[in-house]
């Protein structure tokens, strides 16, 4: 009986680390958006932190969510989210739909201020991909548009090493199509219409027009102009970068 129960109990245990595809591991994540709250994972070239990922979620009421939506949108501060131990890939196989997180003004780990602790529900994966600490980055720089109801972001898609994580906001997407010459603004401002919520699809390609106008010298070099290449796409995004509010170098380059 006692044999049985040892055997058990061994079965169980290689059943669980089967099952977990990475090691539980804090999980540092940059906070943004102001209509919308979005999370984007701080990305390293080594496991378990090898992942780019970008979630739309919503902080359930909290004394913690009341101080930063007061701070959100009366200062200029940064916000980084601390979850608690977890293995990211349940996230990206949307099998953890919420989780525990310290917020903190500032980056967690460069003196920021602990906020206090809140609840985490994901709402929409933007972004969920493995990196590659063997695949050189192309030259080919490739950037996603994504965001809701007015607010607009651009953040940079890590392919290859060495890289940098980038995220700025964009002004209200205009869709271009070389066949038909097509010019045509598909977002448009709130009080206009039915256009309001349309919400950007973010698998088009995108393309940059111009360098953000603040925060420029924080601007990879060579980076700030280039997207998908409108001469051999056929449709996609056409923005202009706005402010910048995240750049890593350091962390990607080795």
């Amino acid at each position: 009986m006692k044999l049985k129960f040892v055997l058990l109990s061994l079965i169980l245990s290689l059943m669980g680390q089967i099952g977990r595809a990475d090691p539980m591991a804090v999980h540092g994540m940059f906070v943004f958006g102001e209509r919308d709250t979005y999370l984007s994972h701080l990305p390293m070239f080594h496991a378990p932190h090898d992942y780019q990922v970008i979630l739309k979620v919503s902080f359930q009421s909290s004394h913690t969510n009341h101080i930063y939506q007061r701070l959100n949108h009366t200062t200029d501060s940064t916000f980084t989210l601390v979850p608690q131990p977890m293995d990211l890939t349940e996230v990206i196989a949307g099998t953890k739909t919420s989780f525990t997180a310290d917020l903190y003004d500032g980056h967690f780990e460069r003196g920021g201020k602990k906020l206090g602790s809140l609840v985490v529900d994901i709402e929409k994966i933007i972004v969920a991909a493995k990196l590659d600490a063997d695949r050189v980055h192309p030259e080919d720089t490739r950037f996603i548009a994504f965001g809701e109801r007015g607010e607009y972001f651009v953040a940079h898609l890590i392919d290859g090493k060495p890289s940098f994580d980038f995220i700025a906001n964009s002004n209200q997407p205009i869709i271009f199509d070389n066949f038909s010459g097509c010019r045509t603004r598909i977002c448009k401002p709130e009080d206009q219409g039915p256009f309001r919520d349309l919400v950007l699809d973010s698998t088009l390609p995108v393309v940059i027009s111009q360098p953000a106008t603040s925060q420029t010298s924080e601007v990879p070099a060579n980076n700030s102009r280039i997207g998908a290449n409108p001469a051999t796409t056929s449709y996609g995004y056409f923005v202009d970068l706005q402010d910048v509010i995240y750049v890593e170098e350091e962390e990607l380059s080795h």
